[in-house]
């Protein structure tokens, strides 16, 4: 199976990177963690080493990757999943 990488431009490779060091510095290691695992997808890491490198499973290093495709970097934020939406909204309860 062959390796898939997250390609970013130039302008948002800079930006994830700003991203990371504010998140770190609010002390939001793990969305920086999440940060840095994009950017070193980006950088042609394969996921089994950004999970080595980062010290998480792979499998979540696989999940954030392929969350971050159809969500964007708002993906990597705390609180964000993934999934079906729900059904309900405070004004039908």
């Amino acid at each position: 199976m062959r390796a898939r990488f997250v390609h970013l431009t130039p302008k948002k490779a800079r930006a994830f990177s700003s991203l990371k060091r504010a998140a770190e510095a609010d002390g939001a290691y793990r969305v920086a963690r999440r940060l840095h695992a994009v950017l070193l997808s980006h950088r042609q890491h394969p996921s089994g080493e950004i999970a080595r490198l980062l010290g998480t499973p792979r499998s979540r290093v696989s999940l954030w990757l392929q969350q971050y495709e159809p969500h964007g970097w708002e993906a990597v934020l705390e609180g964000h999943r993934a999934g079906r939406p729900k059904e309900l909204d405070a004004t039908h309860s």
